[in-house]
């Protein structure tokens, strides 16, 4: 898959400005009409387009580590850490290790609930797409399996969190992983997961489903 240009990356920026906007403000119904009306222009317009096909499967390794890496097929799409995605924080993940990686990330004011602190949800998402780094890096084709989040305290909105995933151990078929979330402040969560294995062939089948889907939806 293609990676996005400027202009797209900058639309989906401007979505995240929006959605923030769109919660935190409270101006007279005419105002969030006229918006409302002018978005619902773009999307006619947008949905006139060619449709995003996905592609996965493996490729060469970077950074020195010598090992194929898997591509699932999102890129700069994922609703977590993608950049032309106006869904994703978005998280920014580096490889730090062969088997670990560090992920940053400012959770937006949209996110943020009652208590004014990010939903905890989007924190354990975030965990899990620093996880699926690690294992694609490690050419291992995986699903999600168990996701266990231990909150300490909780996670602000629009501060710098951090988040450290690694690899723990593998057997056959299955890898176990554990993570930390901190930010200034101290710990935010620790976290356990187990991933299976699925193979690339399960990720071509589900990549041609999806793609069948959105072409004749």
């Amino acid at each position: 898959m293609k990676k996005s240009g400027p202009q797209r990356l900058r639309l989906a920026a401007a979505l995240r400005m929006l959605s923030v906007e769109e919660v935190n403000s409270d101006g007279p119904e005419e105002v969030y009409g006229e918006a409302a009306e002018r978005l619902e222009e773009v999307v006619k317009r947008l949905k006139e387009q060619p449709r995003q096909m996905r592609r996965v499967g493996f490729r060469q390794g970077k950074e020195g580590f010598g090992r194929r890496e898997f591509d699932f097929g999102m890129v700069d799409l994922s609703p977590v850490s993608g950049l032309a995605n106006p869904l994703a924080p978005p998280v920014r993940v580096q490889r730090k290790e062969e088997k670990r990686a560090m992920g940053m990330v400012v959770f937006p004011g949209s996110v943020r609930t009652g208590t004014g602190c990010a939903h905890h949800g989007y924190v354990a998402a975030s965990v899990d797409e620093v996880f699926g780094a690690v294992l694609a890096w490690m050419g291992e084709p995986i699903m999600t399996g168990i996701l266990d989040v231990r909150f300490l305290r909780p996670c602000p909105v629009e501060e710098e969190v951090r988040l450290d995933g690694w690899v723990r151990r593998e057997t056959a078929g299955v890898v176990f992983t554990e993570a930390r979330v901190e930010v200034a402040a101290g710990p935010v969560a620790e976290a356990n997961a187990v991933f299976f294995i699925v193979g690339e062939d399960q990720y071509k089948r589900f990549a041609e489903e999806r793609n069948r889907k959105l072409l004749v939806g």
